[in-house]
């Protein structure tokens, strides 16, 4: 994903606001920084019937 968006982006500082953008909101929906069980019912969801 970093190289894909080091492609798309022109200069540093445009990639280092990408990286935040897109990275930051998949991490914190990932379960790493807060349990499953407190986020929505549909990320719930999508979390069971996710292929591993």
């Amino acid at each position: 994903m970093g190289i894909f968006l080091a492609t798309v982006a022109w200069s540093m500082p445009q990639f280092g606001l990408l990286l935040i953008m897109i990275l930051l909101p998949l991490q914190t929906l990932s379960g790493s920084m807060t349990p499953r069980e407190s986020m929505p019912q549909f990320v719930q969801w999508r979390h069971r019937t996710r292929i591993s």
